[in-house]
């Protein structure tokens, strides 16, 4: 559970992202910060991040060093209908040396997709992910865009693996 993203609502509780910090018991778990004193609340645990460019500006706040996000894909995407549209460079800050940031394709995208198995992004142009200063991993991703698409990352020590990059 360590290092996964928690998505939290309820009653009297700050909606949002946390992370877990720390696993204590089979019924605690402790988070990046508190999320207020509450009397009800529903969450989602890890998994999947089924839409990332939806969700992006609410998260960023909350991502740090050594998460790990992975991004789902589906079952019959085509480039005119991907599973995700970039409509913005995201940028990441705070990431540092204490750790990467990893953003990867899920293993549990579809392997009869089309694309390898790995979700199918447009992007508005060549660069996708921005972090400002060091340290962005990025794996298992199928990105295309109208302009020529050379890398998707701008930073010191940032690496692209196993991504596949095509113009049309």
């Amino acid at each position: 559970m360590v290092g996964n993203a928690l998505f939290l609502t309820g009653t009297g509780l700050t909606t949002g992202f946390y992370f877990v910090t720390a696993f204590t018991s089979a019924t605690a778990i402790t988070l990046d910060r508190s999320p207020g004193t509450g009397t009800t609340g529903a969450w989602s645990l890890g998994g999947g991040w089924a839409d990332f460019w939806t969700n992006t500006a609410s998260a960023l706040a909350y991502i740090v060093a050594g998460n790990i996000i992975y991004i789902l894909g589906g079952a019959s995407p085509s480039y005119g209908s991907p599973d995700y549209t970039s409509s913005t460079v995201i940028i990441v800050s705070g990431v540092n040396t204490v750790g990467l940031l990893h953003i990867f394709g899920d293993p549990n995208t579809p392997s009869g997709n089309g694309f390898a198995g790995y979700p199918l992004i447009k992007g508005i142009n060549t660069t996708m992910f921005s972090t400002g200063v060091t340290y962005i991993h990025v794996k298992n991703l199928f990105i295309f865009a109208s302009a020529n698409v050379t890398s998707t990352l701008t930073g010191t020590n940032s690496v692209a693996e196993n991504c596949i990059y095509i113009y049309i």
